[in-house]
């Protein structure tokens, strides 16, 4: 028999049965095969749709936007749900912008990558390389960002401890450090109580959170020795947002937006605060925040006009879904730098617990038995990539506290359900070994 013939009628016998599959069902934490890319698509826009209706059925969440991109199945799609804005009622829209929160890192890691690409640094530069204690507020020097024992070890800390959150060096947020005196708890509790201190409208600079930072004693409260473990701090981001307007001469505003923002058309996006608005001014978003005696309320740090500058290098960037998910997307393939071991250092692992690891500016996290990477952020924003599927999700549900791999998983159900995320061609390359 020719041999040719024999690969046709396994080829045809493969397939066959794997439609035999989807007609009988499997489980559906399966991904299964679809007879076409249109009837894939019209289950998936279906079952998507649903995951952003039922995010917003949550009392303490008002509205959601949503793009998932499957390229393998020329399928895009792009929805929203709920009120953009609870003050005017107007419905929320999937081109509307929010803030980004820590899903900023990934954009200053970026920068720092591509000026390492550029040999203004490497991942081995300590601080003590790029900045003195000049650069430090009055009174304090580059090695007191870092105390422990006595022994001052700020200008030991490298580029790349600060990328990965293994500097040691303390958060300099309140929320979740069962403190009272950072910039976000200050600016909160002042526009509760009307604003009079002035923390609520402050606009604040790098040295003003540094100062912060050490006037709060948190040098003196380091989690480790640099180098020694993983311990999230936005810390870290301000000091290469330092970096990066040290190194430049410019602005890092400016950087984010000659180097990223810019060249890859993301016109909706900006650092807030720091630039003016490009696009739409974000939507609301909330925190849901419980009190002493376990009362709880749901905080719309929007409608309370809280300048949100302190977020900065480590958090201040407003965006869509479909600049995200084009950042994303020029990420994953190697259109930001100029080797592609680039990307592979962002994506050398610390590990933080269980399934969970930090990269440098990325995270890498596991949904459904599906690796993914990329960054989460605390308003309740996602972007994350699944190697294995080929797939970006662009999930945004305007609430600090949400159980994301819940609804990250949802949508996973809602494409198994479409059928296979692969094509046909796919998944008939990876049966015979081909790929």
């Amino acid at each position: 028999m020719n041999a040719n013939f024999s690969f046709q009628i396994m080829r045809d016998a493969i397939l066959v049965l794997l439609l035999a599959v989807v007609v009988t069902g499997c489980n559906s934490d399966d991904i299964k095969l679809s007879p076409s890319d249109e009837y894939f698509a019209e289950k998936a826009d279906a079952g998507l749709t649903e995951v952003l209706t039922s995010a917003t059925e949550r009392e303490d969440v008002s509205n959601a936007a949503l793009l998932v991109d499957v390229p393998s199945r020329s399928y895009r799609y792009r929805g929203a749900s709920g009120i953009a804005h609870e003050a005017s009622g107007r419905a929320m829209t999937a081109s509307d912008s929010f803030r980004i929160a820590s899903t900023t890192k990934p954009f200053t890691a970026t920068i720092v990558l591509q000026l390492i690409e550029e040999g203004y640094l490497s991942l081995d530069t300590p601080l003590r390389d790029i900045l003195s204690d000049a650069d430090m507020p009055d009174e304090f020097k580059l090695d007191d960002l870092h105390v422990l024992a006595g022994i001052g070890r700020g200008g030991e800390i490298t580029v790349e401890q600060l990328l990965n959150h293994t500097s040691g060096l303390e958060d300099h947020f309140s929320l979740g450090n069962d403190t009272d005196d950072g910039p976000d708890f200050l600016a909160l509790l002042d526009a509760l109580s009307g604003g009079a201190a002035g923390y609520a409208n402050h606009q604040w600079s790098a040295e003003e959170l540094l100062a912060s930072y050490f006037m709060n004693g948190r040098g003196n409260r380091p989690t480790g020795l640099p180098g020694e473990q993983h311990y999230y701090s936005d810390t870290n981001y301000v000091l290469l947002g330092m970096i990066i307007e040290k190194l430049t001469g410019d602005s890092y505003a400016s950087q984010l937006r000659y180097r990223i923002l810019d060249p890859l058309g993301m016109a909706d996006s900006y650092l807030e605060w720091y630039e003016p608005v490009y696009g739409t001014a974000p939507v609301d978003h909330h925190i849901l925040m419980y009190g002493d005696s376990g009362d709880a309320a749901n905080l719309n740090i929007i409608g309370l006009d809280i300048n949100t500058s302190f977020d900065w290098a480590g958090g201040g960037l407003v965006s869509t879904v479909a600049d995200l998910n084009v950042f994303m997307h020029a990420l994953v393939h190697g259109d930001l730098f100029q080797y592609e071991e680039t990307l592979a250092w962002m994506k050398d692992w610390v590990h933080i617990h269980d399934d969970l690891f930090y990269g440098l500016g990325l995270e890498r996290g596991s949904v459904r038995d599906y690796e993914y990477f990329g960054h989460t952020g605390a308003w309740g924003s996602n972007m994350v990539y699944f190697p294995e599927l080929d797939t970006t999700v662009v999930l945004w549900i305007n609430q600090a506290f949400i159980d994301r791999n819940d609804y990250l998983s949802r949508v996973l159900d809602a494409l198994a359900e479409a059928g296979s995320i692969m094509s046909n061609d796919d998944l008939e390359s990876i049966i015979m070994g081909s790929k």
